[in-house]
């Protein structure tokens, strides 16, 4: 494998159309192809659902393994909760945030953050700048309900920067897809195929 292809963490930004709500958050590219259908996926994984808001959203998901270290909210720099719109539904734990001016889900959040001053050469910012980060470990495959949830919208992250090419993450299966559109028990996810009700 050689250098150009060996997955490597590395910051990217993102925002909403209007360009008020910015963000980064690091991944780690390029996806490696699937390993086969996993019922305990890693914490850190890209996904589609096909539940109703996130189908009509066209959400697709980036779970960043350690929220607290891998994503933080450049503007708005304050607390999200005041600053974005919010949505909830169902259970009404998770909070679909988005932009107040274009309407674009940027991330879907739970839990506590804070702001904080960026560290030096962290997401490539200036050492001392203001940002709005989350606090805690991310929330487990089979038990989302507990820590902090964070899924970043991947259809937000910008385009043309190098090494981000999500067409990729479609042609070798590294998307996983998950069954949660109607309330009986879900079916394990699965990578290749969505299930009824989805989309690639």
């Amino acid at each position: 494998m050689d250098a150009d292809t060996k997955p490597r963490r590395r910051p990217f930004q993102g925002s909403c159309h209007c360009g008020a709500v910015k963000y980064a958050v690091y991944l780690t590219l390029p996806r490696q192809p699937h390993p086969g259908t996993l019922d305990s996926p890693p914490v850190d994984r890209v996904y589609r659902c096909n539940c109703k808001i996130c189908h009509k959203s066209g959400f697709m998901h980036i779970r960043p393994p350690a929220p607290a270290d891998d994503f933080a909210l450049l503007a708005p720099a304050d607390d999200p909760f005041a600053s974005l719109g919010d949505y909830q539904c169902h259970d009404r734990q998770l909070h679909f945030l988005f932009c107040r001016g274009c309407g674009v889900r940027c991330f879907i959040f739970m839990g506590d953050g804070h702001v904080v001053d960026a560290q030096p050469g962290e997401f490539g910012l200036v050492a001392g700048q203001e940002v709005w980060r989350p606090k805690g470990q991310q929330a487990g495959a089979n038990a989302w309900r507990t820590g902090c949830y964070l899924s970043v919208n991947a259809h937000t992250i910008d385009a043309g920067q190098e090494g981000f090419d999500m067409r990729e993450w479609v042609e070798n299966e590294s998307v996983m897809y998950y069954d949660f559109l109607t309330d009986e028990e879900p079916k394990p996810g699965q990578y290749g195929k969505p299930h009824p009700g989805g989309c690639y």
